[in-house]
């Protein structure tokens, strides 16, 4: 049974982590649909973007920005192709970051289940070979070790997307849509609220790539306002340059769940297995 019980956790972290930990551990935490993970969406959001067809884009921010474009083509009259073309890159991007995180997210599961199987076979034929008993006190800290190894290592997934991502989303968005808005007869007061620009100017915490592009973006709006200044070529400046900040914080992430995987994977799975192991040297030595 002791066998049995942590081969059925590891079997369950396989094979859910794409469905269950991405609903309950997301970034935004949109709302998923039943049994389509993260990258599946992607790459229906990227078909839809491509083509126009098949189901809408529920992905990230990316639906909602694509809703938004297309609302204001219904009632301004907006053309937001040329929006729809600055969106295929970052789009594309991002799908190949999500799906390189998952290969390392499933990669370090797939490794813990295998470390955790390797630590109960152990303890199962040690035991059987050598005539002891299972320790319940043992036990019960095994289990915790890499329970709480797992849980850390997708807390750490979590908090680190939130950190390192934090006001991206809200800015590509913003200034996409106030792209799109350049061209209309709207007050400057008006592409402002409909674009959402001024949510991003008042977040805080941002990285500093970005943080120097909120400075840049008040100046620029604080100078249209002013004196009339024509920002449409700034605008796709800063369009360009929040996309290579995007690109270059998710390398980063990449590198740095790597390392987590591989230090969760220390600390917590091969310590188990040592701790199991020295109780084996000890008792040894006792007896």
């Amino acid at each position: 049974m002791l066998l049995i019980m942590p081969a059925l956790l590891g079997l369950g972290i396989w094979f859910l982590p794409d469905r269950l930990w991405e609903k309950l551990l997301t970034l935004r935490q949109v709302k998923l649909v039943r049994n389509v993970s993260l990258v599946s969406r992607g790459k229906a959001a990227w078909v839809w973007v491509q083509t126009g067809q098949g189901d809408w884009p529920d992905y990230k921010f990316y639906g909602h920005l694509l809703r938004e474009l297309q609302r204001l083509t219904k009632l301004y009259g907006a053309t937001p192709q040329a929006s729809l073309e600055r969106i295929k890159r970052p789009l594309l991007q991002d799908l190949r970051f999500e799906t390189k995180l998952r290969e390392i997210r499933l990669s370090g599961l797939a490794q813990y289940f295998a470390m955790a199987l390797m630590t109960w076979m152990f303890m199962f034929l040690s035991r059987l070979i050598l005539g002891r008993e299972f320790e319940l006190t043992l036990c019960l800290v095994v289990i915790i070790l890499q329970v709480s190894g797992t849980a850390l290592y997708l807390a750490i997934e979590s908090l680190a997307r939130k950190k390192t991502f934090n006001g991206y989303d809200m800015a590509y968005e913003g200034l996409v849509t106030l792209q799109a808005l350049m061209p209309l007869g709207l007050s400057l007061k008006e592409k402002r609220e409909k674009s959402g620009v001024d949510r991003f100017l008042v977040l805080k915490n941002l990285s500093p790539e970005l943080e120097r592009v909120r400075r840049n973006l008040s100046t620029l709006l604080g100078q249209w306002k002013d004196f009339g200044r024509p920002i449409e070529a700034s605008l796709v400046d800063m369009v360009d340059d929040i996309r290579f900040a995007a690109e270059i914080a998710q390398e980063s992430l990449l590198k740095r769940m790597n390392a987590v995987k591989f230090f969760v994977a220390a600390l917590f799975f091969l310590s188990a297995y040592l701790l199991d192991l020295l109780s084996m040297v000890n008792a040894f030595f006792i007896e």
